[in-house]
């Protein structure tokens, strides 16, 4: 069932002209900007965007402006979690695995990530109640457990990726928030 919402989801998502990305991520991402929780935060973690995903980039660049320290993930391949790192440009990111932009990884480099207190997450779909389908590979889940006091979780998301309920497992981890075009859904 996961394999056959991911796989239509994606298909939806890529079917967006990048006009239409822009133009959404655009408004979601000004959202993000209005939030009291990014207004108050020091540190946030962000992904760097692919295949249509919602965009983090001016995110990322208010951030900075505002002095903000901002955390990217990368894979950890021997432990196959994720590793936060800070970046101050996008030239500091590199093609990671999966096609993904990641900061290189630091041998011996701890995760950063219990010190952000906003954390924007990529995903395929979500529900109101939080729940939140990813590419299958059970990254965030996996890395996220181990966090003994999660940051607020926020998910950006086109609207369309909003469903009645996606299925979730005891240890898939829950959004908090997420941030479409249309509106903003505190999960309960």
């Amino acid at each position: 069932m996961k394999s056959v919402i991911r796989r239509e989801m994606i298909a939806r998502r890529n079917s967006l002209t990048q006009e239409e990305v822009m133009e959404k991520s655009a408004m979601i991402q000004k959202r993000v900007l209005e939030l009291s929780i990014y207004q108050e935060s020091r540190t946030i973690g962000l992904y760097a965007s692919f295949n249509n995903e919602v965009s983090t980039s001016l995110i990322f660049d208010e951030a900075l402006k505002d002095g903000k320290q901002v955390l990217y993930p990368c894979i950890r391949r021997e432990t196959k979690d994720l590793v936060f790192f800070p970046v101050q440009g996008r030239d500091e990111l590199e093609l990671g695995p999966f096609g993904v932009m990641a900061p290189p990884y630091r041998e011996g480099g701890g995760s950063f990530i219990n010190e952000a207190a906003l954390l924007l997450i990529p995903g395929v779909c979500y529900d109101t109640k939080g729940g939140r389908l990813g590419y299958g590979g059970g990254f965030y889940d996996r890395s996220l457990g181990k966090v003994v006091e999660l940051p607020f979780i926020a998910a950006l998301a086109y609207e369309f990726q909003i469903l009645d309920e996606v299925p979730m497992q005891p240890h898939d981890i829950r959004v908090n928030v997420i941030i479409t075009e249309q509106r903003v859904i505190i999960c309960k």
